[in-house]
């Protein structure tokens, strides 16, 4: 993968007290897959979610209640079942159910709802890791008196590395991967 400067600064970020990463970078530069294997570091519940245009605040909120009723943390699922949607308790439940869980929510940038959502939860001061990719800051997430996130901006790999991957991705075959290599600028 060659990111081992950033995996570690991911590593340490989960020993921070900062609630939040951020990895920026074009599409297919990476950052899903510096961020998946980011996860392996953290030692409890992992949540991931890609987001895509068409979702709101509303449908990514259900899709985290579902996951939280999987891990024994129904008070989420069962607050939106009764149709409310209210900040002040969404945050409450937020501060006592993200406790010790990890949330790695991929392509942010695709829905503006979901930073409203994220933000809550890290203005709401719980124990939790938010990791984000997005091709764009995400100006929303950055809270006053919390802990500044951690920002990583992914460019192209060296030459030796993105020659490996492109093997790799090729199957083995090495044909063709100088001007793979060259044209994608790693």
């Amino acid at each position: 993968m060659d990111r081992e400067a950033e995996l570690e600064s991911l590593k340490a970020w989960l020993a921070s007290p900062a609630p939040l990463a951020v990895i920026l970078g074009v599409a297919g530069v990476g950052k899903t897959a510096l961020a998946t294997v980011t996860t392996g570091s953290f030692h409890g519940p992992v949540w991931y979610r890609k987001v895509y245009g068409f979702e709101d605040a509303r449908t990514f909120t259900a899709a985290l209640g579902d996951f939280l009723r999987r891990i024994d943390r129904p008070r989420l699922r069962n607050y939106l079942a009764g149709g409310r949607f209210d900040a002040v308790d969404l945050a409450t439940i937020f501060l006592a159910d993200l406790r010790g869980l990890f949330l790695l929510v991929d392509d942010v940038h695709a829905a503006p709802d979901v930073e409203g959502i994220l933000r809550l939860m890290i203005e709401s001061g719980g124990d939790v890791k938010i990791l984000v990719t997005s091709r764009e800051w995400p100006d929303g997430l950055v809270v006053p008196g919390r802990p500044a996130p951690l920002h990583l901006t992914l460019g192209g790999l060296p030459a030796d590395a993105a020659r490996v991957l492109c093997v790799h991705l090729l199957a083995g075959r090495a044909d063709g991967v100088e001007r793979i290599v060259s044209l994608s600028r790693g």
